[in-house]
């Protein structure tokens, strides 16, 4: 009796995107757990207001990095044709913007074999995808 398998062809050389779909759902996944894992809290201190506290063991307070921004407004609404007060209201703006996300604190909560898994699946996850992509790519460009 013959083996059935004798007359099986080869598999075509292309593969299919398999790879690609779990890699991108593996990536998905790790990142959902991380994010979902990390507590975000806002701290004392922002590179403006906490910036001295070190040196002189003085806090500024966190009211006077409205300064710059409502000199500038009021410079504006005053003279509208100069320029320094644009420049000035500008800066207040950054300031504050600079100050707000110098605040975020990241906490994260998690045991480490948590973590060593999410970052395990987001790994896995990276490599199936650039299989996928690569064989894919690979596969086109010789016409298969």
């Amino acid at each position: 009796m013959k083996p059935r398998y004798r007359n099986f062809k080869a598999l075509p050389q292309h593969r299919s995107e398999l790879p690609l779909y779990i890699g991108i759902l593996l990536m998905a996944i790790g990142l959902w757990f991380l994010f979902d894992s990390v507590r975000v809290t806002s701290g004392q201190y922002g590179w403006i207001t906490g910036g001295f506290r070190n040196m002189w063991s003085l806090t500024t307070s966190t009211g006077i990095i409205f300064i710059p921004f409502i000199i500038g407004v009021v410079a504006i609404a005053y003279n509208t044709k100069a320029i320094w007060p644009r420049f000035l209201t500008g800066a207040g703006i950054l300031m504050l913007i600079v100050e707000m996300f110098s605040r975020i604190r990241f906490l994260f909560n998690i045991k480490t074999s948590s973590l060593l898994l999410m970052l395990g699946l987001f790994a896995i996850g990276i490599g199936l995808t650039l299989r996928g992509w690569f064989v894919r790519r690979d596969n086109q460009s010789r016409g298969l």
